[in-house]
């Protein structure tokens, strides 16, 4: 024996099971691990793919896991690894023959930086569709601007796009994927009402003999908001709700819900109302009368009989939106 253990119980290889092991015959882990890291947005090269939201330590493991040769008696139950600057330290635990077994051992760790295609396709200034976001009915207001500018700088969806722009009548938004860009203005639509069209420009000619085209979505958002006070036809309303297909505006004349197809839009018979073109007070129900509602101005003390406008309750807190002169109900209770 080379330990000089005289008849050990168990033998391997003319070894005894301590100098099996001590002398790495069990485990035979590879000296080292390379990994292909994209320094832009951290997806890590497997293969000819890049995966993204790896965990590094379970991919480390894997590796490690796929280059290392055991015994073929030898039964692994765990592989625990720690980093430390430019190393892995990899503990084997398992047993063979029925002796337990764990092993520490050092593994250098490679990370070659590069790239990955998307990102490398971003930093080009390539792009396969182009969306450029409008509204129907007004500018596109800040609000309505920033969430959407949140929604393309948001996680998944900041790894397809190459680019935002903001112009004066909206948005531009360069996108690395057909399918995405599609996927996207049908988002924007079914969040906040609008049309979408399609067109093709600029074909051209691969060294293959492929042809390709750019893809330019148009998409015009209706531009309102559920909250808007708006004028249709020459009355007051606030706006619902805003779906993909519809809107629905509340009129504060008479509690009526009108639906609009947002297909059948005229821009002429409605429009946003500015903030300096009405005037909000806090008011609440003081009564209710034969279907109309008693409502008290906190401001003035002054009481108004006015239609009702949604469920109301006696002692509820409202607004009172004055407008050319005239007096409309807001609910607010919600």
């Amino acid at each position: 024996m080379k330990c000089g253990v005289e008849e050990p119980e168990l033998i391997i290889d003319r070894l005894c099971v301590k100098c099996f092991i001590d002398e790495g015959r069990a485990i035979k882990p590879p000296n080292n691990v390379e990994l292909v890291i994209c320094p832009i947005c951290g997806s890590v090269k497997y293969g000819n793919k890049w995966l993204e939201a790896v965990d590094l330590h379970d991919f480390i493991k894997d590796l490690i896991l796929r280059g290392t040769n055991f015994h073929k008696d030898f039964k692994l139950t765990s592989l625990e690894v720690s980093i430390v600057d430019n190393k892995v330290v990899a503990r084997f635990r398992g047993s063979i023959l029925g002796v337990e077994v764990s092993k520490d051992y050092s593994i250098d760790l490679i990370v070659n930086k590069v790239l990955c295609q998307q990102c490398s396709r971003i930093k080009s200034g390539y792009y396969e569709a182009l969306i450029q976001i409008r509204t129907l009915l007004n500018p596109l207001r800040e609000y309505l601007r920033d969430k959407i500018d949140d929604m393309m700088r948001s996680t998944p969806i900041s790894r397809y796009v190459s680019e935002i722009e903001h112009v004066r009548e909206g948005i531009n938004v360069k996108v690395l994927s057909q399918g995405i860009a599609r996927k996207l203005a049908n988002d924007l639509t079914s969040m906040y009402g609008g049309v979408v069209l399609e067109s093709w420009k600029g074909t051209t000619t691969s060294s293959s003999g492929k042809k390709t085209s750019k893809l330019t979505i148009s998409v015009k958002l209706v531009g309102l908001l559920p909250g808007d006070f708006v004028v249709f036809k020459d009355r007051v309303g606030v706006i619902d709700s805003v779906s993909k297909e519809l809107i629905k505006v509340l009129m504060l004349d008479s509690g009526e819900l009108v639906k609009l197809r947002v297909q059948d839009l005229n821009t002429n018979e409605l429009r946003l109302l500015s903030n300096d073109e009405y005037e909000l007070v806090s008011a609440y129900i003081d009564g209710v009368v034969s279907g109309k509602v008693l409502v008290k101005d906190l401001v003035s003390g002054k009481t108004y009989e006015l239609p009702m406008v949604g469920d109301v309750r006696v002692g509820s807190k409202v607004k009172l939106l004055i407008y050319r002169d005239r007096i409309y109900l807001v609910n607010t209770r919600k």
